[in-house]
């Protein structure tokens, strides 16, 4: 049996690695907090010289083994006399705390990854979106765009992509900015609801957890930041440019993190929208508003870059950012007849 040949309704297990076995109980530890229930498949290679072997089971528990991974004990079903000859050279696993695990849930959501130079950051960022997503969401996609990078970036997320079905890499040919990287990953998005986050990992996967419960009461979910550590200097321009998407475009929202959008709204509005900075997401929320969708906030946190500088925070883009914010003002006070 091979991945392709997994029957319905039997989840994969990412990455697995043995660590006990015993009767026909294996336990595995994987990222996935799968839980118990399900009936899963795996892929492993054990023996000497080593040999592929693929099994079905159900989780019977889930233990915890680490901060980013779990131990899950699966019931084998319909084990060969040779591959269990091959998992009793596995061992016996020690001693660990059971932990609570409920079912993903949430709606299907497309998350891409805005990239551009970032092959420091990106393993980590993919690794920790996949541990978000498998343990939180029941149906998922990641879309890596790729906005022109020259520093080995697109081969690191290639890389993922061939591991994992649900990671696809989009490419720019030439730089083209963050709202032409969000147009692009609109365009891609088979999910129903769409997000995307910056592959520079200043804000954890983890926080879009903070804007599923938002959905409940509004069509789109936005975020400010919880932890602003502003200077008096950057607290005065943040506020300058809140007036002055007010006066000049009639934007009255505050974004600061991440926000969640509906993928088919989001499509027909993106060939309106001209600006290829992150402006872009100021005016799609804004269209959206106009259209009679309802918004509501919550905050999230921002941490510190691990590596690399700001891509955003340069005089010229943000000239260009004021200069798309007056066109869209302007555009939308011709349509209105102001």
């Amino acid at each position: 049996m091979n991945r392709s040949a997994t029957p319905p309704h039997v989840k994969p297990i990412p990455d697995p690695k043995p660590i006990g076995y015993a009767g026909d109980l294996l336990t595995v530890l994987s990222v996935a907090k799968i839980p118990p229930g399900t009936r899963v498949s795996l892929d492993l290679t054990l023996g000497s010289p080593p040999q592929p072997v693929s099994l079905l089971g159900k989780i019977v528990s889930v233990k915890a083994a680490g901060t980013d991974q779990v131990a899950l004990v699966l019931r084998l079903h319909s084990t060969t006399k040779h591959q269990k000859a091959l998992l009793s050279g596995i061992g016996s696993p020690g001693p660990m705390e059971p932990v609570a695990v409920h079912s993903p849930s949430g709606p299907s959501l497309s998350i891409a990854l805005l990239m551009y130079n970032e092959v420091a950051n990106v393993a980590s960022v993919i690794e920790e979106t996949l541990v978000f997503c498998r343990a939180s969401l029941s149906d998922f996609e990641i879309i890596v765009v790729d906005d022109g990078s020259t520093d080995g970036s697109a081969a690191v997320v290639a890389s993922y992509a061939e591991k994992e079905p649900r990671v696809r890499l989009m490419q720019h040919g030439t730089n083209r900015g963050m709202g032409a990287g969000i147009r692009t990953a609109i365009e891609c998005a088979t999910k129903d609801y769409f997000i995307y986050n910056a592959c520079d990992g200043q804000i954890a996967a983890t926080e879009i957890g903070r804007l599923l419960p938002v959905l409940k009461t509004a069509d789109i979910a936005l975020s400010t930041y919880s932890n602003q550590r502003e200077t008096l200097t950057r607290e005065a321009i943040s506020r300058g440019f809140r007036i002055y998407l007010w006066l000049v475009a009639g934007i009255r929202f505050e974004l600061q993190g991440l926000f969640l959008y509906p993928t088919r709204t989001a499509r027909d509005l993106a060939p309106l929208i001209r600006a290829n900075t992150f402006f872009f997401s100021f005016e799609l929320v804004q269209r959206g508003i106009d259209r009679g969708l309802t918004i509501a906030t919550t905050q999230m946190v921002c941490r510190d870059r691990v590596s690399g500088a700001s891509k955003v925070a340069n005089p010229r883009r943000i000239l260009k950012v004021g200069k798309e914010a007056l066109s869209f003002g302007l555009r939308n006070r011709v349509l209105r007849g102001h």
